[in-house]
């Protein structure tokens, strides 16, 4: 057979690449695939994509506020939390109302604070004269005790032992509060402020507006008296706490709230 018979004819198309002989195949220019218009994030312009973003946020937030009125009964409600930002077009005129309404809310949880009735203070006092001791009072306003722990002033002047007098409200009430913060209550609810015994720290002073069980109670005595290594004494307490200024008035009125051990 000839050279010329034995040359090879020169393949047809493929059927399948649609490509004519010789041609390799192209990487297709996928640069533009995954672009978009200038000025666009998805198809749509970037001030909406921004808009939208506002008030995936925001939402959660009047959502959050208009659950928190709800509970009080004020002239802040959820009934009329839509009339406060009704007409109001933009979500940052809608902040901006529900901010400036902020006030009024802080002013109502205020009030609802002072007015609650106080079940148990525990209440620190500083030495007195020649008293070398500090104090620690568990007034129990439920079951009318007070106990009392007579703490050596170098237990009192330890780093621990506000953590330890933070750790006893605590246990008895996890939103226990102290006098410091409930003057700062009485003053954003317009009520006139209490007074206290200088010796009184109401710094490191509780008042529990929660009601713990007698178990409870025991529990963080016993805690207590082991971390501060003194016996408490029992005492009667024959008065009421119907509120922060209630229980108050009962240090200047009574004596057993008084500085007499």
């Amino acid at each position: 057979m000839s050279s010329k018979s034995r040359r090879r004819r020169p393949k047809a198309a493929s059927a399948l690449s649609g490509r004519p002989p010789g041609e390799t195949a192209s990487i297709p220019d996928t640069s533009t695939v995954a672009s978009t218009p200038d000025g666009t994030i998805l198809g749509l312009p970037i001030a909406k994509v921004v808009e939208i973003a506002i008030l995936v946020v925001t939402i959660p937030l009047l959502s959050y506020l208009a659950v928190k009125v709800t509970s009080l009964d004020t002239t802040v409600t959820a009934a009329n939390l839509p009339d406060l930002v009704k007409g109001v077009t933009t979500t940052k005129d809608r902040v901006d109302v529900l901010y400036d309404a902020l006030p009024r809310l802080k002013v109502q949880i205020a009030e609802e604070r002072a007015a609650a009735p106080v079940h148990i203070a525990v209440v620190t006092t500083q030495p007195v004269g020649d008293d070398a001791n500090a104090y620690v009072h568990i007034l129990d306003f439920d079951h009318k005790t007070r106990q009392t722990f007579g703490v050596p002033a170098a237990v009192a002047a330890s780093p621990d032992y506000a953590l330890k007098i933070r750790g006893a409200a605590v246990s008895l009430d996890d939103g226990a509060t102290t006098f410091a913060a409930y003057q700062s209550f009485l003053r954003d609810a317009k009520k006139e402020s209490v007074t206290f015994p200088a010796t009184v720290d109401q710094k490191l002073s509780y008042a529990i507006t929660d009601k713990p069980s007698s178990a409870e109670i025991g529990r963080t005595t016993l805690a207590l008296s082991t971390t501060l290594r003194v016996t408490p004494k029992y005492h009667p307490l024959d008065v009421s706490a119907t509120n922060f200024q209630a229980m108050a008035a009962n240090f200047s009125n009574d004596q057993t709230l008084s500085i007499t051990h």
